[in-house]
């Protein structure tokens, strides 16, 4: 994996590590461990599938007929998840483990597993259509979404109480800045694989898609500026509920307009 992707998924980390900050209570062990566990997947799979769309566009790993499936980002994902929840459960027990560091141990391990795993052999290429294509790498995207914005309300809000309108935007709007790497994200994914042939599609004439970075950030500023003027304070629950599904909705859209912009590039 190149220099800057990996600064780019450390500094993912960071920032989520930022936002799930409270001054709140120590979260329960059980709390931490998940918030951990759950980051390690999403860090997991994503920096391994950006380990293998490197690794293919840089000739380092073939397409061919005879090759296995792409499995390795998955089970790097849950190898992580298992072992941070372990760790943070055990850690929590002795140390007064907050959310962000529950966040940062997932995240690095996620990283670090992705890195230590180099992808071997060849891939074996598949057919589909590209409605599939993309579709399919929405809704995990979208799912990816829900789980850091999950991450991110549970670390920053808890469970009791209210959230001020202002916390709440300026959450709200972090997380479409999240949502504008799974954007990105869609855009390599969708041109590697086309391009390299690891996935099949017919040609066929497609929309010009607006840059996922510059619709995050249509989204985000009137979130911060014109949103908490308009808002009560809400239930950390509610806030949680919101956060989670809106972040998802974002999330798989941007990623839906960066691949539809990299299957442009990739088929023109």
């Amino acid at each position: 994996m190149p220099a800057r992707a990996v600064v780019v998924w450390v500094g993912l980390v960071a920032l989520l590590a930022a936002l799930s900050s409270s001054p709140g209570p120590v979260p329960p062990a059980a709390q931490a461990a998940g918030l951990g566990a759950l980051v390690a997947l999403v860090i997991g799979v994503g920096a391994r599938s950006s380990l293998v769309l490197s690794a293919l566009r840089g000739g380092r790993l073939a397409v061919a007929d005879d090759g296995g499936p792409s499995r390795s980002p998955l089970l790097v994902g849950l190898a992580a998840a298992v072992i941070v929840g372990v760790v943070v459960w055990g850690a929590a027990g002795v140390l007064a483990l907050r959310a962000p560091a529950a966040v940062g141990i997932g995240g690095a391990l996620g990283v670090g597993l992705a890195l230590a795993w180099p992808p071997g052999g060849a891939l074996r290429p598949s057919s589909t259509t590209l409605s599939a294509f993309l579709g399919r790498g929405a809704a995990l995207a979208a799912l990816m979404a829900a789980v850091m914005g999950a991450v991110v309300a549970l670390g920053r809000f808890g469970l009791d109480g209210e959230v001020a309108p202002g916390a709440f935007s300026r959450v709200l709007a972090g997380t479409f800045l999240c949502d504008a790497l799974l954007g990105v994200g869609g855009f390599v994914r969708a041109d590697v694989a086309l391009r390299s042939g690891l996935v099949r599609v017919a040609p066929r004439p497609l929309p010009e898609a607006p840059g996922p970075v510059l619709l995050a950030l249509v989204l985000a500023a009137p979130t911060v500026l014109v949103l908490p003027s308009l808002l009560p304070p809400v239930a950390a629950t509610t806030a949680i509920a919101v956060k989670v599904v809106a972040g998802a909705i974002v999330g798989g859209l941007l990623h839906l307009a960066g691949g539809l912009r990299g299957s442009r590039r990739a088929l023109t």
